[in-house]
């Protein structure tokens, strides 16, 4: 019984881990465009870094702007038959900077390419907007 537990406890544990832990430029990049064209606006706001010195307001127009952005390619993407695949084509790190280049392609075989720039911020890599 004990070690059903255990192992149960240690299933969770990994389980925590793995969610919490792919946090690369990359895969966080190519989570946010997958989020963006499946319309999801809802989740996006949390791979994006506010300053703490952000003006009052602004979190909200980000959020909002964010949300109807999501619709915006959500409609782009279903126009084109849904989205086929997403791929990381080049990521570079300095430090605490990356860049991210990103190739959507749509199931009419049409593309496009996204550019991210992403900060780490308290060892999580965050969309930089400001």
């Amino acid at each position: 019984m004990i070690k059903t537990f255990l192992n149960v406890g240690l299933a969770f544990v990994t389980l925590l881990f793995v969610a919490c832990g792919s946090n690369s430029p990359s895969e966080v990049a190519k989570e946010f465009i997958a989020k963006a064209y499946d319309g999801n606006g809802e989740a996006l706001i949390e791979f994006v870094h506010i300053p703490d010195n952000a003006k009052k307001g602004e979190k909200e127009f980000v959020d909002g702007k964010l949300k109807a952005h999501s619709v915006q390619t959500k409609t782009m993407a279903d126009e084109k038959g849904g989205v086929k695949s997403i791929e990381i084509l080049n990521e570079e790190l300095d430090d605490n900077n990356a860049k991210v280049q990103i190739k959507v392609v749509f199931k009419d075989n049409s593309s496009q390419n996204e550019t991210f720039n992403l900060n780490k911020i308290d060892n999580q890599w965050k969309i930089k907007i400001f």
